[in-house]
Parts: C-alpha cells; structure tokens; sequence
C-alpha cells in the first residue's frame, strides 16, 4: 500500500485525526474529498491560526465586519500586515472512526460500537477462516484507553484486533494475546470503495489458531465440570480486568466506570462449550459461584469490593 490511503491510516493514529486546508491543496486532496462525500470525515473547528502566504510567518486570526457588516477574516501579520483569509481557508476535518469503521466492514454488516471513542472500538462479529471471531480496533497512544483495551482483551485468545499502522500493530502484539492485523497490510480502497483482502486476514488467523495447544483429550473438556471450572477462571479473569479498571477510572476521574461484562454467547465460544451448556453452568447448584460472579459484573462497586476481599484473601 501507498499513497492517500496510507497517509489517512497514518494519520488516524493522531489524535485528533484532522486534516487542514494544507492537506486539501496537496496530493492527497481529491482522496479527502472522496471520504467527505462518503459521510466519513467531520467537520472540526476552524483553524485559529494562519501562516502568512507572502513571508510564512504564524499569525494569529482577527475577525473584523466591513462596511455592510459581513464578518471578514485577517491574519495579523507583523511582516506584512493584515493578509485577508478566506473562511473556507480555515475548515478543518476530521476521521469519523464509527463510520469509517463501517464502510471498511461494510461486507460483514457489523455494529460498530465505540468502548472508548477516544481510541477503542468493538466492531462486531466476523467469520473467517471457518470461525466466527470478536473483532475490535484501537488507534492512537492514549494511555488510559490503551490500559483500557489491553485489560480488556487479556482474555480474548481468538479474537482480531485491528490497528491503523503496521508499527501500531508490532506495539500490540506484544500486549494482547489474540492476532493484531494491521489496515496497512490488508486494506485497498478501489473505485469509491474500500477492500479487504480477505485471504490475507483468514490466513493470519489460521497461522495463529495451530500455534494454540489444543486441549488433552483425557480431560474431557465437554464435561460439565471442565465447563464449570473453565468458566469460574472467565468471569474471575474478567472481574479481576473490571476492578482494576474501575479503580483506574476513579482515580482519574472520580467515578468508576464499569467494564461491559462479555455476553454468554460469547463465554461460551471463548471455553469451547454451547450456550445452552454454558446456561446449564450458571445455574448449577453446585457452582453457586458463577451465578454470584455473573451477577457482581453488573456493579462497578460490586467489582471494586470482590477484587479488594481477593487482595485480602491472598494476604
């Protein structure tokens, strides 16, 4: 890949995503002006400053009414003077991520939804290489949305995450234990299009599924109580990730957030059991734990005071 769309994946990484009238003027104008059309990029606030078109100088703007009372703008130039800006000189852009999100999973019809609008999103369910896969997308170095995802994603082995840049992507492989695929290496925009390359994705993801041990036989991972067990680890694993997120979040902000809990469907994909088997789990009377875990994952206060009977127990 190359050109105005790998420039637009760099520039995803930055936050915020913008682009100015510099980047309307140049090379990669016309493949801006195609996103716009297609609903991808906002508007962002005007710029408040100008460089000076005669001597490069920083200027600041001042907005003046002329004789009819039509606001024009100037940049105070110290060199030369007040220079008059025109207003569509100032419009700025920026990457809407849900909706570029959608238009490069369009095929899939997935539901974007935003974790951390600041740089972390689930995109959906996928299908590739014969399985059906979690698939989420992080952009930008935002260290509390990237502690965020990364606690998050602890113990999604099989899911898919996308990053925008291929040195983003080195950086998460490091910290995740599912694949990371870089938009840079699998993403073409064709036509008034964007395209997947569908091959490339399944095969990364068949190469990372044979390096999983699969499981001894002799344990009968079926059984009910392998389920009850494996599931037990599931929901303490995400107890754990949702306390110390919470506990993250109140220290930075003073409230603590909660940290969506995974669907049951997905708990069952996850320890390799059907749905109904996972329900049967929950409800076992002889696992009454999971039902207590299942249900404090609703609380964020619920959460915070399980994780600190757990740090008191290990003491």
């Amino acid at each position: 890949m190359g050109g105005p769309l790998q420039q637009v994946l760099w520039r995803w990484e930055l936050d915020p995503p913008r682009f100015d009238q510099y980047d309307l003027n140049a090379s990669l104008g016309g493949f801006l002006r195609e996103l716009e059309a297609a609903g991808l990029l906002l508007p962002a606030p005007p710029a408040g400053s100008w460089d000076c078109t005669d001597c490069g100088s920083h200027c600041r703007l001042v907005y003046l009414d002329d004789a009819r009372g039509i606001s024009r703008v100037y940049a105070a130039c110290s060199r030369c003077g007040p220079v008059a800006v025109e207003s569509r000189q100032l419009d700025r852009f920026e990457i809407d991520t849900a909706a570029l999100l959608t238009a490069i999973f369009e095929a899939h019809r997935v539901s974007v939804e935003p974790i951390d609008p600041q740089g972390f999103w689930k995109i959906g369910r996928v299908t590739w290489a014969g399985q059906s896969r979690e698939v989420w997308f992080v952009r930008g170095s935002d260290s509390d949305v990237n502690a965020k995802a990364e606690s998050l994603l602890a113990t999604h082995r099989r899911a898919c995450l996308f990053t925008p840049t291929r040195d983003a992507a080195q950086t998460w492989e490091r910290r995740v234990p599912c694949i990371v695929v870089a938009l840079e290496d699998v993403l073409d925009w064709i036509g008034a299009g964007f395209h997947l390359d569908e091959d490339v994705i399944a095969a990364r993801l068949d190469d990372s599924e044979a390096s999983i041990e699969k499981p001894k036989r002799g344990r009968k991972r079926g059984s009910r109580a392998a389920a009850i067990e494996a599931l037990r680890q599931e929901l303490n694993a995400h107890i754990i990730a949702a306390a110390d997120h919470a506990f993250a979040t109140s220290e930075r902000t003073g409230t603590p957030e909660l940290l969506p809990k995974p669907t049951q469907a997905e708990l069952a994909e996850r320890i390799g059991v059907s749905p109904p088997t996972l329900g049967r789990c929950l409800t076992d009377k002889a696992a009454p734990e999971l039902r207590i875990l299942w249900e404090a994952a609703d609380d964020v206060y619920e959460v915070m005071k399980w994780r600190k009977l757990a740090t008191r127990g290990s003491g």
